[in-house]
């Protein structure tokens, strides 16, 4: 088999215009560092991502490692697969669509929007307080913290996942109350799994002192002890007064 030799000098990421040989046996000695592409890959588009004012920007052809700060709040739409460490703020509808193998981003993702085919490594911080994330078809790992902020009742007020396809939620669901006081009797639909299913969950939950988040994405109050058992008096007391 022919292999494509790609020759560059790097400090983030390599060189964007490098050297090119071709060869099928002879040795080759060189001392810069050396990134090998069989031929026979398959063709992919080349990773962009858009802005606001809607001009668009190469990041690298795939497979890319790019090192992009996109958290500036002007990204709409990142495409194409490989790894991007940079932070990234889909602002208020920002997308990342996967290619082939999907996009790997390792730093942290804010914002509101869509992300598909993806893996997340970094943090995923929900919207601009409060905001809304469909995932679809993607994993978390196990290292990345998911954040939601809760201002209010109304599904306006509290930051949401809305779980499209298959999707991995692993790592730590990080639950908090903003300048907000509940009602015991409320509930927080959190995630929402009408139109997918979550293959895994969260290894930890950091919720509010006696609030739980369910498998079912629900947040709500876990009864004490002592009034579960009241409660369950109640009910088996009930077809005794029905009676009456």
């Amino acid at each position: 088999m022919f292999w494509k030799i790609r020759l560059g000098f790097c400090r983030q990421r390599p060189w964007s215009m490098p050297a090119t040989f071709f060869f099928l046996t002879a040795p080759l000695f060189l001392t810069a560092p050396l990134f090998l592409t069989a031929l026979t890959a398959p063709a992919a588009s080349a990773a962009t991502y858009q802005k606001t004012d809607g001009s668009t920007s190469l990041i690298e052809s795939p497979p890319w490692t790019a090192y992009n700060d996109l958290s500036s709040g002007n990204v709409t739409n990142i495409s194409g697969y490989g790894r991007l460490f940079g932070d990234v703020d889909l602002g208020a509808s920002g997308t990342i669509v996967g290619d082939a193998t999907g996009p790997q981003l390792y730093g942290d993702v804010s914002g509101s929007g869509t992300i598909s085919g993806a893996t997340l490594f970094g943090n995923l911080d929900i919207g601009s307080s409060p905001g809304v994330i469909t995932l679809e078809d993607v994993a978390i790992s196990d290292s990345a913290t998911t954040t939601f902020e809760i201002t209010g009742t109304d599904p306006s007020q509290f930051d949401r996942l809305i779980l499209l396809g298959t999707v991995a939620l692993a790592g730590t669901a990080q639950i908090t109350f903003d300048n907000f006081a509940p009602d015991l009797t409320d509930t927080f639909q959190l995630i929402d799994l009408a139109g997918g299913t979550a293959s895994s969950w969260f290894s930890s939950v950091a919720a509010p002192e006696g609030w739980t988040l369910s498998s079912s994405g629900t947040l709500s109050v876990i009864p004490e002890p002592t009034s579960f058992i009241l409660i369950l008096i109640g009910l088996a007391l009930l077809p005794l007064r029905v009676q009456r």
